[in-house]
């Protein structure tokens, strides 16, 4: 078993393709099926496995068997799949904090965000301004539109983020 999982993860397995190899598991089962004793007919199964804290036993007809151990088979490749795809998530989590403190967004994209924050906040001081002339209470949208420009003000203020050491970005 631990072989199967070993050369899984040398193949470049993602997250999602893991995930796709867990929802192919069709049948799941704890525990073992064993050999209680030999009958006239044949052999007399059980199936052992451990619920709510207690251990359980019940017998399985030779007929389902076969099915028994599939879905204890299941089980146990699930298992394998999910520490897989743990081991991915905790790898991708760790590159992509690794990658945010190496790599600080540009000034250009930060001005980016910020226009588009101006922008939207523009917008809402126009929807204020129409919800105002269309009736409400005075006092609160005067506030809100007061509010909305110190908001805009602000934004503009951030916006000149420096390049280099005395230049300034302006957009």
């Amino acid at each position: 078993m631990w072989h199967k999982y070993i050369v899984s993860m040398n193949a470049k397995s993602t997250p999602q393709s893991v995930l796709h190899q867990i929802a192919q598991i069709q049948r799941l089962e704890r525990g073992t099926v064993s050999v209680i004793r030999q009958g006239p007919d044949g052999a007399y199964y059980n199936h052992q496995c451990y619920e709510e804290g207690r251990n359980v036993s019940r017998y399985v007809p030779l007929e389902q068997v076969a099915e028994v151990k599939e879905g204890i088979d299941g089980y146990r490749r699930f298992q394998e799949l999910v520490q897989q795809y743990v081991q991915l998530m905790v790898e991708k989590t760790r590159a992509q904090r690794e990658a945010g403190l190496k790599k600080a967004p540009t000034p250009e994209i930060l001005a980016g965000h910020i226009t588009e924050n101006v922008v939207n906040l523009f917008q809402e001081l126009a929807e204020v301004l129409g919800r105002n002339a269309s009736g409400g209470t005075p006092d609160y949208w005067g506030r809100a539109m007061r509010q909305l420009v110190r908001n805009a003000a602000d934004l503009a203020a951030i916006a000149r983020v420096p390049t280099q050491p005395g230049s300034y970005l302006r957009r």
